[in-house]
């Protein structure tokens, strides 16, 4: 019996960022934050020549440090919660910022792109492979010819030794309140192929270590063997994809031809 065979709740999957779920991600991860595969998407951003979209923005994590560097790059999420954390941010700096509130699977905006950026693995929220394959044509639309997409993802390469097995993930603090958020997750391989469960259990406290409260989350992802991705892409009208990166996180760059 596989180890998600025992889990016989009836808890939906949930990737939306709102409400507390929103306030603390954004405590977890402030704009500013650095993940390794930012500068690739810079680097995108910068060699453009004109306005590009980011993916999955969220709380401005990526967007508002890309702002102040002065490149023109617009964010995409499906969270009004999470957008008003980003527009209150660039607010407090002084930026002006186009955000989105729409799905990026598929995309469906009135205008073209010279790139499109998706930092962090957010594109493996996407768990249906038609919905990606559909997806990632959209993204070919809106790209003007010639634009750039940037695509973080990573391949899972064994099973875990400790699947299940709650650990502490993350800590963060709201500067304006002083409420303090944890959550503990546990991991695991799930029935479908190439697809993961993730157990997250939120908790918030008060300035003095008191539990104000908690909610449990299911979140699934799906991981992509590089080649299956080239694939893809080339499947939906991209041209010259590469790869940069090793199976823990690479960055599929293409073009639209």
């Amino acid at each position: 019996m596989a180890a998600v065979e025992r889990f016989v709740d009836q808890l939906p999957t949930d990737t939306s960022y709102a409400a507390q779920a929103a306030r603390s991600y954004d405590a977890f991860m402030p704009p500013g934050t650095v993940f390794p595969d930012d500068v690739v998407h810079r680097d995108v951003i910068r060699r453009c020549g004109g306005t590009a979209l980011e993916l999955g923005t969220g709380n401005g994590r990526f967007l508002i440090p890309a702002l102040e560097e002065g490149l023109a790059v617009e964010g995409l999420d499906n969270s009004a919660d999470i957008l008003a954390i980003c527009q209150q941010h660039a607010d407090e700096r002084g930026l002006a910022v186009t955000l989105h509130e729409s799905d990026m699977a598929p995309l469906a905006l009135d205008r073209q792109y010279r790139a499109i950026v998706c930092p962090a693995g957010s594109f493996s929220l996407v768990t249906d492979v038609a919905l990606a394959h559909q997806a990632l044509r959209s993204y070919h639309d809106h790209l003007e010819p010639g634009g750039r997409l940037a695509v973080s993802l990573y391949t899972v390469t064994a099973p875990a030794a400790n699947e299940f097995v709650w650990r502490l993930r993350r800590t963060g603090t709201d500067p304006h309140t002083g409420e303090t958020f944890i959550v503990h997750e546990a991991v695991g391989r799930d029935l479908a192929p190439q697809t993961l469960l993730t157990y997250n259990r939120l908790e918030r406290f008060d300035n003095t270590g008191r539990l104000l409260d908690s909610e449990l989350r299911k979140i699934c992802v799906r991981w992509w063997e590089r080649d299956e991705f080239t694939a893809a892409l080339i499947a939906t009208g991209f041209a010259e994809p590469k790869i940069l990166g090793d199976a823990d996180g690479w960055v599929a760059l293409t073009r639209r031809a």
